[in-house]
């Protein structure tokens, strides 16, 4: 599909752009002035040729090309205009196309166009009628485009920091790093039907720390805290780089584990039970995602699962399949560990 957004960031700048030296060039010399007509083929070829750069297969730096054009279409229209006093403004148009949607670097390269394009044809020529005051307003034109261009620059630069910071922010659990629910239940469907569209197997996971709340009653909350951000980043350490672990809720944990039918996801879940640190286990329901599944369906059946393995007794992985399948349900224990049942109190 093809990208527009270089067109759409760029239509406004070139709008302005044409209208301005229309309304300049027919004011002061009519509309038949060559200038202007060359002036405007140029820019409509810029405008054509925008949407069908491939701009995603060139170096970033290749977005900095279109605002340096429109610096040389002003620069042409001053030298061959008698009115270019009242262009000049219209140099501010590139640097704040640069400003608002390049880098540091491309707002400096349009920088240096801009004062090539105001100062080369005084250094070009001798002609001593060249009036001071024009020098002047140069110097003036050079320093309003380079505090602009910086200041709008560093503005938009700081605001995408701080959305960046949000989205972080947004997208996490504070607790543990990891991914939240909000964003989980918004990506399994993404991961769903990507894998359907590659034909590949994908499961669901519901996990949930046994006897969580005795844990907290008896060391405090902060030692719970403490608890789950251990397990999370020992978690972390057991799965594969494109599997997904959020937090869900409380001592609760999801997991969408892509490319593995049940038998694949039960090894993943006798990782994370064998990674849990000592004397505590956790309950594990897996769902594997059938071909008509809702992303609701999926964790429904993971959480069904996960009911089984607490009835069954905790530290456990079951799996229920799909309703069609011949089997209902897949279990083990993936450890025994005499620490977590010194107990017998339930969650």
């Amino acid at each position: 599909m093809r990208d527009d957004a270089p067109l759409r960031r760029a239509a406004p700048f070139l709008v302005a752009m044409l209208v301005g030296f229309a309304a300049v060039h027919i004011q002061a010399e009519g509309s038949r002035s060559p200038s202007f007509l060359i002036a405007l083929a140029l820019g409509c070829l810029l405008v054509a040729s925008i949407p069908l750069i491939p701009w995603t297969r060139l170096p970033s730096i290749a977005t900095v090309l279109p605002p340096l054009l429109l610096v040389g279409i002003v620069a042409f229209l001053r030298e061959t205009s008698s009115d270019s006093d009242a262009l000049t403004p219209l140099i501010l148009l590139p640097v704040l196309w640069l400003a608002l949607h390049g880098t540091r670097l491309g707002v400096t390269l349009g920088l240096g166009a801009v004062a090539l394009a105001l100062f080369v044809p005084f250094l070009a020529t001798s002609d001593t009628s060249v009036v001071p005051g024009e020098r002047q307003s140069a110097l003036m034109w050079l320093l309003v485009a380079t505090l602009t261009g910086l200041a709008v620059n560093g503005l938009v630069r700081d605001l995408r920091d701080r959305a960046h910071a949000f989205e972080q922010t947004s997208r996490l659990d504070p607790l543990t790093g990891l991914e939240n629910r909000r964003v989980l239940e918004s990506q399994l469907p993404v991961e769903i039907q990507r894998a359907r569209a590659h034909d590949y197997p994908i499961c669901v996971a519901m996990l949930d720390l046994d006897h969580f709340k005795l844990f907290n009653d008896r060391f405090g909350h902060l030692a719970g805290d403490g608890l789950l951000e251990e397990v999370a980043e020992r978690w972390r350490q057991c799965l594969r780089s494109h599997d997904t672990l959020a937090r869900y809720g409380g001592e609760e944990f999801c997991g969408i584990f892509p490319n593995v039918d049940l038998v694949g996801a039960g090894r993943i879940a006798d990782r994370l039970s064998a990674g849990m640190p000592e004397g505590q286990t956790v309950s594990i329901g897996l769902a594997q995602v059938t071909d008509h599944d809702a992303a609701e369906t999926a964790l429904a059946r993971a959480d069904a699962a996960l009911y089984q393995a607490k009835c069954a007794g905790r530290n456990r992985t079951a799996s229920l399949v799909p309703p069609e399948a011949p089997a209902t349900a897949w279990t083990t224990r993936p450890r025994v560990d005499s620490h977590a049942d010194e107990t017998a109190e339930t969650a």
